[in-house]
């Protein structure tokens, strides 16, 4: 009885043990925290003692607890006081203080000689940060998140974000037509300024000495581009180092989205925008141009004094024809709507990942007649073929459809004749119609229902 008694206490002491010896083997990983920590070890360098003062910008009061450090330079650093003074030794060439505290952005301020430094402003993180938390010594500025945007071309949305890094001149209205970038600034009148395009490493030729058919149009390489379909777009503000010559404009490097997890994902956006109508100049009624027209015709030493526009006889058969008051701007103008939509699916596994995306744009321009419709497709795939080597395969497909106006004028009459709808909306005669004027089966003159009056000179036939 005593053995039994023995053995049966001998497994009580046992379980505990190798219990507790399969926990430590298999929560070695949770037992971090026993292992003795690395010390970073920070250099001893002579330092001098600056101090002054922290204050929020929209109070004007002083802040505590704000973190002063050594600007690129480590264990330098220190609290604020209650009154918002703080007092910090840092490297005698430490050249800039970097203040940073929760709910305000981050300034970066550089030192003065003596003691005594300049009184530190923060902001609330609801204004705009001025300072980024590192200094940006190779002059990069990024342009992202293009998922949900309205723009029809990249340059846009690049002008949007930047702002002065990147100086866009918008060629005139037509949607989608792009932009004249500057990014070094207007350098050189004889040969080209603008910027050298890299898309996902490839340079693009821009085509600017292409003659094209339509006259006074422009091509532009980023309007094939869906915004949608673009990661990021990075602007380098010289690139002499990476590219040579062509890159001593700047350089825009695009990046389109690609694969970024094995799990599949389909997402779809649709978004919409509106045009409005410009403001125009106020120009003369019809009264007022008929009395102005007169006025004219006597400094040309006309012969004539019988014009169809001057006669204010109601029974006249062509009053109705020359005593209209048309507003041919809302002829010309019209409020736009630009719609997007898209599909975007990616996934892949450890062998391979795909971006495949659809979109359509439809973007109507204030000017009638003058849209634009675009398709794109684009497969984005990486491919490992084993451990150290992989490769790239990416095709894009853009078609575009436009229905391109004429929107520019001659400086005078003899230099040719002016098509430019915009520009005739200004200047062509209130008192006339927009509609085609002839006589019906009766004999009586009316205006057609949809013929416009094209050359003035009206088939009768054409009212039928």
């Amino acid at each position: 009885m005593k053995r039994y008694i023995l053995f049966g206490f001998s497994l009580l002491v046992a379980f505990p043990l190798s219990v507790f010896a399969q926990d430590e083997e298999g929560d070695e990983e949770n037992l971090d925290f026993l292992k003795p920590k690395r010390t970073v070890t920070v250099k001893n360098y002579e330092t001098r003692s600056v101090k002054g003062l922290v204050i929020d910008g929209a109070t004007k009061k002083p802040i505590a607890g704000a973190i002063v450090r050594a600007a690129d330079f480590d264990g330098y650093s220190v609290l604020t006081d209650d009154d918002g003074t703080y007092e910090l030794s840092v490297p005698v060439f430490s050249s800039a203080l970097y203040i940073s505290t929760p709910d305000f952005n981050p300034v970066r301020m550089g030192l003065v000689k003596g003691e005594q430094q300049r009184q530190v402003i923060l902001y609330p993180s609801t204004f705009a940060a001025e300072y980024g938390a590192q200094t940006n010594v190779i002059n990069l500025y990024e342009a992202t998140d293009f998922k949900y945007t309205n723009a029809i071309n990249i340059k846009d949305e690049v002008q949007k974000q930047l702002g002065g890094q990147v100086r866009s001149i918008s060629r005139n209205g037509t949607p989608g037509v792009g932009s004249t970038l500057f990014i070094q600034g207007l350098n050189s009148l004889n040969v080209n300024a603008q910027p050298l395009i890299v898309i996902d490493g490839v340079i693009v030729d821009q085509q600017y000495s292409r003659t094209l058919l339509h006259d006074g149009f422009y091509n532009d390489i980023l309007s094939n581009l869906n915004p949608a379909d673009i990661e990021k777009v990075t602007v380098m503000r010289n690139g002499t180092a990476l590219y040579g010559s062509k890159g001593s404009n700047g350089v825009i490097l695009v990046q389109t989205r690609r694969s970024k997890s094995m799990a599949t994902r389909i997402t779809a956006n649709v978004s919409a925008g509106v045009v409005l109508e410009p403001k125009l100049i106020s120009v003369m009624d019809a009264n007022q141009y008929r009395s102005y027209a007169s006025e004219m015709l006597k400094s040309t030493n006309t012969t004539n004094r019988k014009f169809k526009f001057l006669i204010e006889d109601r029974d006249y058969y062509y009053y109705d024809q020359y005593h209209q008051n048309t507003d041919w701007s809302d002829y010309v103008y019209h409020t736009a709507m630009t719609q997007n939509y898209g599909i975007n699916v990616e996934g892949g596994d450890a062998v391979a990942n795909y971006n495949l995306s659809v979109g359509y744009t439809s973007a109507q321009s204030a000017l009638k007649y003058n849209d634009m419709d675009r398709l794109n497709i684009r497969f984005n795939t990486d491919i490992t073929l084993m451990r150290d080597l992989s490769v790239r395969f990416d095709a894009s497909f853009a078609n575009q459809t436009r229905d391109i106006r004429n929107d520019g004028a001659p400086a005078s009459y003899d230099e040719g004749t002016p098509t430019s709808p915009a520009f005739l909306a200004y200047v062509k005669s209130p008192f006339m119609s927009a509609y085609s004027y002839g006589h019906d089966e009766t004999g009586k003159g009316r205006f057609s229902d949809s013929h416009y009056d094209g050359k003035g000179v009206v088939s009768v036939r054409s009212l039928d």
